[in-house]
């Protein structure tokens, strides 16, 4: 996994194109699984906050490994510049949120596991047994689904339903703010 955050890393420039980390627009890219093998359920793995725990996602604080005494981090976080900062932070996280859940409402995979993980930020040290302990867990309780979504009434349903290519998120006609 990468991360290319925007704001923090700078867009990669590639022929002509900003490349930036495809979390940006599509964070659980159930489209590009059902375009790559349209004959099979898509489960997906989403590991953002689900809506009724956007109130509680935990602050940022600077990671063990960064060497910074705590009261020079208490010091800058009282400053205009770190209010600033962990407000963007916040808003950042808040805005991969809504892009996930808007996607995966729009996309719909088949099976959804949400792993009760969200209560680590992007830059916390992470228990890694826990993080396994808690992916497990989801995908027992999502086994009944999982086993559903490969009936054969599911099957023909993926089978009628259109697959459409990813392309373009939007078309070029769309930014002369015509639309």
């Amino acid at each position: 996994a990468t991360t290319a955050i925007p704001g923090i890393f700078p867009a990669y420039i590639h022929n002509n194109k900003n490349l930036v980390d495809g979390a940006v627009l599509n964070p659980v890219p159930v489209n590009i699984a059902r375009w790559l093998k349209d004959d099979v359920p898509v489960i997906a793995i989403s590991l953002s906050a689900p809506p009724d725990k956007w109130s509680s996602l935990p602050k940022y604080k600077v990671p063990s490994f960064v060497p910074v005494p705590q009261f020079v981090v208490h010091q800058f976080n009282q400053m205009r510049l770190g209010k600033a900062l962990e407000s963007f932070i916040q808003s950042l996280e808040l805005m991969m949120n809504m892009i996930a859940w808007l996607r995966l409402k729009e996309d719909k995979p088949d099976v959804l596991i949400n792993p009760s993980v969200y209560h680590y930020t992007m830059i916390d040290d992470v228990d890694i047994d826990e993080m396994i302990k808690l992916g497990g867990f989801s995908v027992k309780e999502k086994i009944e689904e999982i086993s559903h979504s490969y009936s054969i009434s599911r099957r023909f349903g993926r089978w009628v339903r259109a697959s459409k290519a990813p392309g373009k998120f939007l078309d070029a006609s769309d930014s002369n703010g015509s639309g």
